[in-house]
């Protein structure tokens, strides 16, 4: 279903995207205990970061010293501060956003970038353990907020994002935004849904993909590759009020700025 333009125009239409009313409070940071067993420290992490407004893309965050559970002086990348752009956190946003700062105090982050018509100043926090960075964001002027999910990257362990979208096969007007994060059999992520932003969990068994959602009942199921030719992909289901909502989902490769 998606090639690929869905997450490069939702990356790029962030820039212009209309506020809607925030459904978070950055004050609800808090730890991913997500996994068995806790990542190695590394000097980079990936990951992807949603909006309550169906956008979403890929989050990377690069520190100076090796982090896992703890973290403690990251200055951030050579590159980004000889531009000017970067104090303590260094990356990018959605994709392409570049990060603007950022603060390190024991397990906790912070960083800030910009975005939308107003250029629009975003302060995001989240907490480390294990090797996994998960936080929430909101825009200066509360129009709109979101969470964020990142593992820590290594040579030999790798992470791959997916950006995509569902959509119900019950009733054509239920669609929204579908991001996942994928380090070997672990899957993380977060899908939107009319305003809403909530958390998906999963596990890969060779080709094949589950994931349930942290509230609301949804499930879902898939393969990698998916069988309409997505990098991943596969069926949904989820409890309605009066009866149960069914569908389809999908992702390829997230949006990144290579240049």
């Amino acid at each position: 279903m998606n090639d690929g333009s869905m997450c490069r125009a939702a990356a790029r239409s962030w820039w212009v995207a209309a506020g809607l009313a925030a459904c978070m409070t950055l004050g609800a940071c808090g730890s991913d205990s997500t996994g068995p067993q806790a990542r190695p420290a590394s000097t980079t992490y990936t990951g992807v970061i949603v909006a309550n407004n169906d956008q979403g893309g890929q989050l990377d965050l690069q520190f100076s010293s090796a982090l896992a559970r703890k973290l403690s002086n990251a200055t951030g990348s050579t590159v980004l501060r000889q531009t000017g752009g970067c104090s303590s956190v260094c990356g990018t946003a959605f994709g392409a956003l570049p990060i603007t700062g950022g603060t390190v105090t024991g397990d906790s982050v912070t960083f800030t970038f910009n975005g939308g018509l107003d250029n629009t100043e975003f302060t995001a926090g989240g907490k480390v353990t294990g090797g996994r960075l998960t936080g929430t964001f909101a825009a200066s002027d509360q129009s709109s907020s979101g969470a964020f999910t990142a593992y820590s990257v290594t040579s030999t362990l790798i992470v791959t994002t997916y950006c995509g979208s569902w959509i119900s096969t019950t009733n054509s007007e239920l669609s929204g935004g579908w991001y996942l994060l994928q380090s070997g059999t672990e899957l993380t992520g977060w899908y939107t849904s009319a305003g809403q932003v909530t958390r998906l969990d999963g596990t890969v068994s060779g080709p094949n993909v589950t994931l349930k959602a942290a509230s609301g009942g949804l499930t879902a199921q898939g393969t990698l590759p998916a069988s309409d030719g997505s990098a991943i992909g596969g069926d949904y289901t989820a409890p309605l009020s009066s009866g149960t909502d069914q569908g389809t989902w999908s992702g390829d490769a997230c949006f990144v700025l290579t240049s």
